[in-house]
């Protein structure tokens, strides 16, 4: 990411996961099926880790929160998606069955990958090269003339809060993370992501097993599934 930007890395990480998709689909085994899972997960975690951080970066403070929220909103509507998929196709009992939603994710580097490649470049990315006029450009393009906001002003922002990140960075290793008030910080941040799994998530991801193992048969259990992801999304909303 910090080689070549945000922008570069999501395109790339869309036709990986194009390719690492047709794994999934084609899986003529268990270890086909699972190494193509598992290989897509490398692109999953990029769109999960740096989207956010893009969004924090393009857009305006007012914005920044709704956004980088939104992020986790799309991860109920990819799961409430595949839950009205599934729950459809479950009464089929061909092979189409399971290959059919492994291929409709293929539409998704489909419609992205064409608004991401018109999308402008993070002006941190490129103050960080030393690429300050293209990032005053960005700059102009991504604030209104009636805003009242400086891009010079802004741009020198970014300059000054990049000099400190550089400074604040020099001589700091992996290892620090582990050393005094850095620790807190990794404490803090491992059970900001452990809660999830505390609070049931991975429950959540297999709820159909779960609803199977109650004795609940293959419509109850898909329509459960939907039902279970559309409270998740009301949840998000609220």
């Amino acid at each position: 990411m910090d080689k070549f930007g945000k922008k570069k890395l999501l395109l790339g990480s869309l036709v990986v996961l194009s390719a690492f998709i047709t794994m999934t689909f084609k899986a003529d085994s268990i270890v086909i099926l699972f190494l193509g899972e598992m290989l897509c997960g490398l692109p999953w975690g990029v769109f999960a880790t740096t989207a956010p951080a893009y969004a924090s970066e393009v857009l305006p403070l007012s914005l920044r929160v709704y956004m980088t929220s939104y992020t986790n909103m799309c991860f109920i509507m990819g799961q409430l998606i595949a839950a009205g998929v599934l729950s459809g196709l479950s009464t089929r009992e061909d092979q189409w069955a399971y290959r059919i939603p492994f291929a409709l994710q293929w539409a998704w580097p489909v419609v992205l990958f064409p608004i991401i490649l018109f999308a402008p470049e993070s002006p941190w990315h490129l103050v960080r090269h030393g690429k300050l006029e293209e990032a005053e450009q960005v700059l102009r393009h991504l604030v209104r003339k009636s805003s009242g906001i400086d891009p010079k002003k802004t741009l020198a922002y970014i300059v000054h809060t990049n000099e400190l990140e550089v400074e604040l960075e020099a001589g700091t290793s992996y290892l620090d993370c582990f050393k005094g008030t850095e620790l807190r910080r990794t404490e803090i941040a491992c059970m900001a992501f452990a809660g999830q799994v505390f609070a049931g998530s991975l429950f959540a991801y297999n709820s159909t097993y779960f609803f199977q193992q109650i004795g609940l048969g293959t419509k109850a259990t898909y329509r459960m599934n939907v039902g279970g992801t559309g409270m998740a999304l009301a949840a998000t909303l609220m």
